[in-house]
């Protein structure tokens, strides 16, 4: 038995001599791998062009001093009480050490690495914090609503400071809106005391106007976990518009019950 989960991944743009290079240590010897420039998603997938984790291993296969394959798998953990994504970076020699460093120019916190993973004995490097441009919602998507796809006539412009302009156009546009409902307990991380977390960061990193694809995903309810985000679940490519886009404002459902409702408001992003 599955249950479904809305996931969200958002655009991670890399430019080449500013945020692309990762420095690594393979048993022993130092290591710059560069990221093609582009605009990329974390999916997990390892697979897909635009997929940031298959970025990285091109990047690293390309500098490994040992010419040593590596491999990124992810798992999204949708546990209620849990965060909601991990990453683990392998490679596939055992014998072999791998040690991420925090001295290059691509942001690691991105992959779960904020700083860096300090050890020369690793094979499996696991994440130490959330992935943070990947996010799937710790609320079963039955228990609130996907009101979806529709057309309305109308534009928006979103400057660099995240301020949203409508205006009326010329041509329909497919829209969203993704609704979660949830108690208080159901949205909060057993290790981290602001409640709102699992909902506010994600809003955090999408209030700029970035793309950001949906996934209608599923997970075991044995397990609550995601090996990635897959292509065939992808509802499509979105900005957040509206109020969604430049406001963060759960609203309770009734007077002095704990349960909560937030409405995210979407466009779809036109080929």
């Amino acid at each position: 038995m599955a249950t479904e989960y809305q996931a969200f991944a958002s655009a991670i743009e890399i430019f080449t001599g500013v945020n692309d290079e990762i420095s690594f240590i393979e048993g022993g010897t130092p290591a710059t791998a560069t990221i093609t420039k582009g605009t990329y998603y974390f999916y997990g997938d390892g697979s897909v062009s635009d997929d940031l984790s298959k970025a990285i291993v091109d990047a690293m296969n390309a500098a490994s001093p040992g010419a040593l394959t590596y491999l990124v798998n992810v798992t999204f953990n949708v546990f209620e009480s849990a965060k909601p994504s991990s990453a683990t970076i392998t490679t596939t020699i055992g014998a072999t050490s791998i040690q991420i460093l925090g001295t290059g120019s691509f942001d690691l916190e991105i992959i779960g690495h904020p700083n860096g993973v300090p050890t020369t004995t690793a094979t499996a490097i696991i994440s130490t914090i959330s992935c943070s441009r990947s996010w799937v919602s710790n609320q079963p998507s039955a228990r609130g609503f996907d009101a979806g796809p529709f057309e309305r006539n109308v534009s928006e412009h979103v400057t660099p400071d995240g301020t949203s302009y409508h205006f009326a156009a010329g041509d329909n546009f497919d829209f969203r809106v993704i609704e979660f409902q949830y108690t208080q307990d159901q949205r909060t991380f057993s290790q981290y005391l602001n409640e709102n977390y699992s909902f506010e960061e994600f809003w955090k990193i999408a209030n700029d106007g970035r793309r950001v694809k949906l996934f209608q995903q599923t997970a075991s309810t044995l397990t609550g976990a995601i090996p990635f985000l897959g292509s065939s679940s992808l509802i499509g490519t979105y900005t957040m518009m509206g109020d969604s886009l430049t406001r963060f404002d759960p609203q309770r459902i009734q007077p002095g019950l704990a349960a909560f409702s937030w409405a995210i408001s979407l466009r779809k992003v036109l080929p």
